[in-house]
């Protein structure tokens, strides 16, 4: 398409982000983060809203913290993130991902989809969007597969089939 846009899953449009997306995916990933750290530790004494598990950092500085680092990420040269949007109107975007490919592989930085489209391929479309093949060599920077696998049916299935083994979490690629 001539717009940059490509047919995702049925009824989805993959389109680079815009300025107007940077916002919600954003505020989606620094939830979406949250919520994972919430999931994995289920103790409601250690983890609420306000404060998160990784040193009892109180929620706005982890978010003004964190904030930082996804501009320094996003703004690196080769790091792309496209949107799995309605392809009636694009600006309701459904899910994203961040990360890069080059010939040595990819480095995919965080991925998330709206609860209510999960389990519709968007995820894996989005995924092969940027460039991932089943072949490629992929490091993921952020582990918050874990928090699916804790909150959502996908318990019942392999870690293989949530994450190849052939990828490997190295989470220093995205200080």
């Amino acid at each position: 398409m001539s717009d940059g846009a490509t047919p995702a899953a049925p009824d989805h449009v993959i389109r680079p982000a815009v300025a107007d997306d940077v916002p919600w995916i954003y505020s989606s990933w620094i939830k979406s983060y949250r919520e994972a750290g919430e999931a994995i530790q289920k103790d409601p004494k250690v983890v609420s809203t306000r404060q998160i598990r990784y040193g009892r950092i109180p929620y706005r500085s982890f978010r003004t913290g964190y904030r930082a680092i996804m501009e320094r990420v996003t703004g690196r040269e080769g790091v792309v993130t496209i949107v799995a949007c309605n392809p009636a109107c694009r600006e309701q975007v459904r899910g994203w991902v961040c990360g890069s490919v080059t010939p040595d592989g990819a480095v995919l930085h965080y991925a998330h989809v709206k609860s209510e489209w999960r389990q519709q391929g968007i995820a894996k479309a989005l995924v092969m969007a940027l460039g991932i093949a089943p072949e490629t060599k992929v490091e993921y920077t952020n582990h918050t597969m874990l928090s699916w696998l804790l909150n959502s049916r996908l318990l019942t299935l392999p870690l293989e089939d949530v994450v190849p083994e052939s990828w490997i979490y190295n989470p220093y690629l995205f200080a």
